[in-house]
């Protein structure tokens, strides 16, 4: 990050000089910017001020984005995919089945943010803020998670499992049909709980099994209400 001067442009300016083969952006400021589509691939954007830009479906993968202000942006279905997104300010932006496969989202905040549907698979959401963020079917699968803050976070639980360490619980839905994730498992509810079982059922670990068991159900239920709050909430979803 850095504290330099911010430079005002407008959007043609920048698209103009992208096109003309500029790819270094830093800490330029275009607030509520109208990017929806746009081709910022590999673009160096640390430092960008984007607070509320529309930047559905646009092309940043790859993108440095270190340090950006996009809070309350528009990102719905917007390529990220290994973008680097090192303490960005995402907060409340709408990030609806975007691509962040493989981000770095290190420190980034993201509270508030709706990630319903978003590829985070791989991505790096160490000590990230995802307080009351919607992770509603968000991919998860690889992600680093470690140190993230997660209250209030919908689609996503977290328990204590054996030997003190954190487990993930999260759910996502397939052909309509909802499957869970717990650690490196993958399934329906009734398929965890058979895997849990036969994982636990030996003399040093069966008594670990009852918790381990009533803390899936409790997650089952937070998650199956969280859903009803998300499916009730598609409405007022941002277009």
């Amino acid at each position: 990050m850095n504290d330099q001067p911010q430079e005002e442009i407008t959007v043609e300016e920048l698209l103009a000089r992208y096109a003309a083969g500029t790819r270094v952006f830093r800490n330029i400021k275009i607030a509520q910017a109208n990017l929806n589509y746009a081709n910022l691939y590999g673009a160096n954007l640390e430092g960008a001020y984007l607070k509320n830009a529309n930047l559905n479906y646009a092309n940043l993968a790859g993108a440095n984005l270190e340090g950006a202000h996009l809070a309350g942006a528009y990102l719905e279905g917007a390529y990220l995919n290994y973008a680097h997104l090192y303490g960005a300010n995402l907060a409340g932006a709408y990030l609806k089945n975007a691509n962040l496969y493989g981000a770095n989202l290190y420190g980034a905040n993201l509270a508030g943010a709706n990630l319903a549907g978003a590829n985070l698979a791989g991505a790096n959401l160490e000590g990230a803020n995802l307080n009351y963020a919607n992770l509603y079917g968000a991919n998860l699968e690889g992600a680093n998670l470690e140190g993230a803050h997660l209250a209030g976070a919908q689609g996503i639980v977290t328990f204590t499992g054996v030997g003190e360490k954190m487990r993930l619980v999260y759910l996502y839905a397939y052909e309509g049909v909802i499957f869970f994730q717990v650690g490196c498992f993958k399934g329906t509810y009734e398929e965890a709980v058979e895997a849990i079982t036969e994982k636990y059922d030996t003399p040093e670990l069966r008594r670990y099994l009852p918790s381990y068991l009533a803390m899936l159900e409790a997650a089952r239920m937070t998650l199956r209400a969280q859903l009803v709050d998300v499916e009730d909430d598609t409405a007022g979803d941002r277009k």
